[in-house]
């Protein structure tokens, strides 16, 4: 429908079909949608008789190269991934990301002296979880501050 909605409109200025052998060759002038003053685009198509696309191009961005027996979406990706990629967890905690600007991380790495250890980068093995008492205390003391506080919701004793 958008398509058709676009030729409606008059994107499409020119439309060329030539039969041969039951084989249709359809060329076309489009208008840029987002460059209108620039010279028109010119898209062509190669349709057999029963309909199937045999071949295709359009002198836009997007098309510059040709439709064959498979697209760049048919196979399967090409690239390799980065041999330090580790995709098995995504998530890592707070304390292991490394939240610094890209100059801080190369002034630490060549060993340069004037950069500051952050602060909040400290890594603490001897925090405890809290005791049930101590959830206890704070979700009342946060249900009083903030009574309709997100987490609250997720709590049984205070969700309505």
């Amino acid at each position: 429908m958008d398509a058709y909605k676009l030729f409606q409109d008059g994107w499409v200025r020119l439309i060329l079909h030539k039969e041969i052998d039951e084989i249709h060759l359809i060329r076309s002038k489009v208008a840029h949608s987002m460059r209108i003053r620039e010279k028109p685009l010119e898209p062509w198509v190669i349709v057999s008789g029963d309909g199937i696309i045999d071949s295709a191009h359009c002198t836009c961005m997007a098309g510059l190269g040709i439709k064959k027996d498979a697209t760049v979406t048919d196979a399967l990706a090409y690239w390799m991934l980065p041999s330090n990629a580790d995709l098995s967890s995504p998530y890592k905690r707070h304390s292991e990301m490394h939240l610094e600007s890209a100059v801080k991380k190369r002034k630490m790495y060549t060993g340069e002296t004037d950069v500051v250890q952050s602060s909040c980068v400290k890594k603490s093995n001897n925090i405890s979880s809290p005791t049930k008492h101590e959830e206890t205390l704070f979700f009342h003391d946060l249900a009083g501050m903030i009574p309709n506080a997100a987490v609250l919701s997720l709590l049984d004793q205070f969700s309505d």
